[in-house]
């Protein structure tokens, strides 16, 4: 799969776990997790380059999420995480870049 974040950043949700499927001993499986962490990586990378965006405000916004994910999160949880740890750190300062991109993305 191609890894250019400025290439990844086009694809929606929906479109991705489409072609993020393998076949392993026979079975065939949606969503390969290696896949959709380089579409999550991308949503993050249109975000931080977003002109809207404090690059140093949002770099404690995602380390300070990388804390809240579990084997549980999903991209609506990931979303409000990301606007919850946002408000504690920069007062909600990209809270509508961060809705905006996940909406983008068809989430």
């Amino acid at each position: 799969g191609d890894r250019n974040a400025t290439i990844l950043s086009t694809y929606t949700a929906q479109n991705f776990y489409k072609a993020a499927t393998i076949t392993f001993n026979g079975s065939t499986h949606k969503g390969e997790i290696h896949a959709i962490g380089a579409f999550y990586g991308s949503i993050l990378f249109k975000i931080y380059t977003d002109a809207r965006t404090d690059k140093q405000g949002f770099m404690k916004v995602f380390m300070g999420h990388l804390q809240m994910l579990d084997s549980s999160s999903t991209f609506a949880t990931v979303k409000q995480d990301l606007i919850n740890v946002d408000n504690s750190f920069n007062q909600g300062r990209h809270r509508q870049v961060i809705i905006d991109e996940f909406t983008r993305r068809g989430l």
